[in-house]
């Protein structure tokens, strides 16, 4: 087993074109996965600043907004409440 593995190795790092193209599918694979994290954190973001303005509509006051929320007081304060 071990020994088919290492002569697949060999074939396949021998072959300039598909060691090419396993790097650009990779490349291809790392930005994928980077823009799925960033919007599971932009959503996560938009979804503290709708809790935010809702607490905020409902007269909390902001630093407790802030406390609960872990938004910086900058951004709270932008909220069109």
């Amino acid at each position: 087993m071990l020994e088919s593995a290492v002569k697949y190795y060999k074939e396949f790092t021998l072959d300039k074109d598909l060691v090419d193209e396993y790097y650009k599918h990779e490349a291809y694979i790392r930005q994928k996965n980077d823009l799925i994290e960033e919007s599971r954190i932009e959503g996560g973001q938009s979804k503290a600043i709708q809790i935010a303005k809702n607490m905020l509509e409902k007269n909390i006051s902001i630093d407790l907004v802030i406390e609960i929320i872990g938004l910086p007081k900058e951004q709270i304060g932008k909220i069109k409440y």
